[in-house]
């Protein structure tokens, strides 16, 4: 709740109030849309449930799934700059925690080993799909263009780093390794993509 909050203010003060609440309604709504589909049907990440660890559920969804997609997707926009990779920083994000979330920790259960970690492939092309589509609603109703923030990247940095930590610790010392891999490349992208703008703009 104190990532929620701070996110929150943060945005608050990066985007002002109107956006802030424009780009909370639109990512908890269709995040939630989404996993209630994915709970009940298996689309578009693989079948799954979520355990009582997660809390409180709505229709087989916990109430703080959205909140945390709302957060999720702000930070790695701002740190991103660009809603394309801002999808792919979603995803890398999700290759840091799910499996560390969805295996020693239990929040929730995947019906079938997968490929990564225990994590299906289809996880990661839902999780792109989802945060472009946030991305793209919140982009037509407000025609907000985002730019990558060293500050926000170094956030998004650290952020990630601690559930690469998180996988050390609790035995997944193999996804910590490739979730480590994976942040070094993205990070990598994001700066050469904000030096190319910064030319383009000389």
């Amino acid at each position: 709740m104190f990532f929620i909050l701070f996110y929150i203010i943060n945005s608050v003060i990066i985007v002002g109030a109107r956006r802030t609440l424009i780009f909370l309604l639109l990512a908890s709504i269709i995040s939630f849309l989404f996993e209630y589909v994915g709970v009940h049907y298996g689309v578009p990440f693989g079948s799954y449930s979520y355990t009582s660890a997660m809390g409180p559920m709505m229709l087989g969804v916990p109430l703080f799934i959205p909140l945390l997609w709302s957060s999720l997707a702000y930070f790695t926009m701002e740190a991103a700059g660009n809603y394309y990779l801002a999808s792919l920083g979603m995803v890398a994000l999700d290759a840091a925690f799910d499996p560390v979330l969805s295996g020693p920790l239990g929040l929730w259960r995947w019906s079938t080993q997968g490929q990564y970690f225990g994590v299906p492939l289809t996880n990661f092309v839902g999780w792109f799909i989802v945060s472009l589509i946030i991305y793209s609603a919140f982009r037509a109703s407000t025609g907000f263009r985002p730019k990558s923030s060293p500050v926000a990247l170094a956030f998004y940095a650290s952020y990630y780093a601690s559930w690469v930590f998180a996988d050390v610790l609790l035995g997944l010392r193999e996804a910590g390794e490739v979730a480590l891999i994976i942040l070094v490349i993205y990070v990598t992208i994001i700066q050469g993509s904000a030096l190319k703008l910064k030319v383009n703009d000389h």
